[in-house]
């Protein structure tokens, strides 16, 4: 399919707003960036602190992190069940729980009809 020389061709007319556009659209030069930046920097979120501060040493020979793990074992030595379950649920992991689907399979040849109240 050649060009028709009997049908004009029709030139589309660029606005000044568009030709400065596009010259935001040419390719970068060979060996420069689009984001010599970089991703910004992340701000430190809470996990980063409480790490920070867990590892902390205090009294000279243990971590913070360290104190309130024998603080836990102490309350679960004493029978405080919460401090068990949570002791368990770091070693062990926590169950899993069962959930049981039922699923009715109607017979073929039946439709179903939405009554509306």
């Amino acid at each position: 399919m050649g060009d028709n020389p009997t049908k004009p061709t029709k030139t589309k007319k660029t606005t000044v707003k568009q030709r400065k556009n596009s010259d935001n659209l040419t390719p970068w030069k060979k060996g420069q960036s689009g984001n010599p930046n970089g991703r910004p920097k992340k701000d430190r979120c809470i996990s980063d602190i409480l790490r920070e501060q867990g590892l902390n040493v205090i009294d000279g020979k243990n971590t913070n992190l360290q104190l309130i793990v024998e603080k836990l074992y102490e309350k679960a030595s004493g029978g405080d069940l919460k401090a068990i379950d949570m002791i368990f649920d770091r070693l062990e992991g926590k169950p899993a729980q069962k959930v049981e689907v039922e699923e009715t399979i109607l017979p073929t040849g039946f439709d179903i009809e939405i009554i509306k109240n």
